[in-house]
């Protein structure tokens, strides 16, 4: 079933695919001689080893690009409820809803006396003529299908001995019912008879209608199912392609995942490639009501994208490193980086306390509570360990403010050392932890910060380039 795969960059509009059982696998062949003895180009598979997601997206690629369907229709497909030539007959019906009605796609093999009427095919196979086999041979149908690529019509000869008439078409070796007789109006009318009045506006009303509503029909129906045709056959094989590739997510797959999901809710190989593609993003926050945004770690100038207010549960967001903001009016900003470990790219949960304007020291934040593992080889068997929430300067200390702590007196005043001191075991005062912090001229130090005069470059902040040296 289906033609043998080929590069999918060198596949021809001109090819013929032939769909069928593999237990018809010998009379497919012969067709298959018969067409490419005629000099056209056929797609038929004749391994038996079939499957795989590249051999789904290659058998994909090839209806979507053939020129014309052939499906083999016998007693063995009928016994199969189920089989690939199912989906493949699905997927040519598919794209010939997007073609004008003389367009000749779909051209059907029976093999033996399966009837039309009884036949489990789809709905728009019946809608076309069928070639009945053996009574028509492989080569009259071969002649048939290149009249159909060349676009020569057959003759009425050609077309009545090599095809079956369609389910609801009058079949040309039945005899065919007389046309009921049709009364003539009389030359002239006597006086005083009225002429028939024409149907008029009420006639076009009852023509209108139904199709006013076939058109809105049209106009619901169909963009849907284009839209699941460009997923599965379009954005589904780039993403499978970039999945295969790809380190860690990142929002144009995320996007492009999400875009087939929302037409391919229960496709199995998308259902395959989404945990590798999608993260859950939960945070809680103090007091409610705060918007939370996020962007790709590696990409710090692209827009913020919002991904709900909090509380926020199991938000989909691309499985990577991320930069987060959680903002509310009247209270600073968060900026985080998540998961806490990259490489894990485990579901992000957070508690976060949000503090008012001003209410921090200038330049510093909330650190928020949190459990870190222990990534460290030798060390492991420390972790995980809870780190309380704290408050750290946002920026590097630069030579400057490290000169006006040293020239404050800050190391011998106790206020800011209020964490023990300890020396193993053994807590030890912050007086004799003094007297051991010396440079290397064995003078407490630094000594020699005091006379030494800072480059001119040490600004005020990190990002001046000032920073302890």
């Amino acid at each position: 079933m289906g033609g043998q795969p080929p590069d999918p960059g060198s596949t021809s509009s001109g090819a013929v695919f032939l769909s069928y059982a593999s237990q018809d696998a010998e009379a497919a062949r012969r067709i298959c001689d018969a067409l490419r003895a005629a000099g056209l180009e056929v797609w038929f598979d004749q391994s038996e080893l079939r499957g795989g997601d590249a051999w789904d997206r290659k058998i994909r690629i090839q209806i979507r690009d053939c020129a014309v369907f052939v499906p083999i229709i016998s007693a063995n497909t009928q016994q199969r409820a189920e089989g690939y030539f199912r989906l493949e007959w699905r997927l040519a019906e598919q794209r010939s809803h997007l073609m004008g009605r003389n367009r000749a796609f779909i051209l059907p093999i029976r093999l033996d006396g399966v009837a039309e009427k009884d036949a489990d095919v789809p709905d728009s196979f019946l809608e076309v003529q069928w070639t009945r086999l053996p009574e028509v041979s492989p080569a009259a149908f071969a002649e048939r299908v290149a009249q159909v690529l060349s676009g020569r019509p057959a003759s009425s000869s050609q077309m009545s001995a090599a095809t079956a008439a369609p389910q609801g078409r009058v079949d040309p070796e039945s005899s065919p019912t007389p046309a009921p007789a049709v009364e003539r109006a009389p030359a002239s009318l006597s006086r005083g008879e009225s002429r028939p009045r024409r149907a008029g506006w009420p006639r076009m009303i009852q023509l209108g209608v139904p199709a006013l509503f076939v058109v809105i029909a049209a106009l619901v129906l169909i963009p849907p199912w284009q839209h699941r045709e460009h997923a599965r056959n379009l954005l589904l094989p780039g993403i499978e392609n970039a999945a295969a590739k790809m380190f860690r997510s990142n929002r144009q797959i995320f996007d492009q995942a999400m875009e087939a999901h929302k037409y391919l809710p229960d496709d199995p190989t998308l259902a395959k490639l989404l945990p590798s593609i999608v993260n859950r993003l939960s945070i809680e926050t103090e007091p409610a009501g705060a918007e939370v945004f996020w962007k790709d770690y590696d990409t710090p100038r692209a827009d913020w994208r919002s991904a709900g207010m909090t509380p926020l549960k199991d938000a989909q967001v691309p499985r990577d490193y991320l930069r987060l903001e959680v903002r509310k009016a009247g209270y600073q900003t968060i900026d985080l980086a998540a998961p806490m470990f990259s490489l894990r790219m485990t579901p992000i949960k957070m508690h976060l306390r949000l503090d008012p304007v001003g209410k921090l020291p200038p330049n510093m934040v909330r650190i928020p509570k949190s459990t870190t593992d222990m990534q460290i080889v030798g060390i492991e068997k420390y972790g995980p360990k809870e780190v309380p929430e704290f408050l750290i300067d946002k920026y590097e200390v630069t030579n400057k403010q490290f000169k006006a702590f040293v020239d404050a007196g800050g190391y011998a005043n106790p206020e800011w050392w209020t964490v023990p001191i300890r020396d193993g075991d053994k807590v030890i005062p912050l007086s004799a932890a003094l007297a051991r912090f010396t440079d290397r001229t064995s003078r407490p130090g630094p000594a020699t910060l005091g006379s030494r005069k800072l480059p001119r470059w040490h600004g005020e902040s990190a990002r001046d380039g000032g920073l302890v040296v």
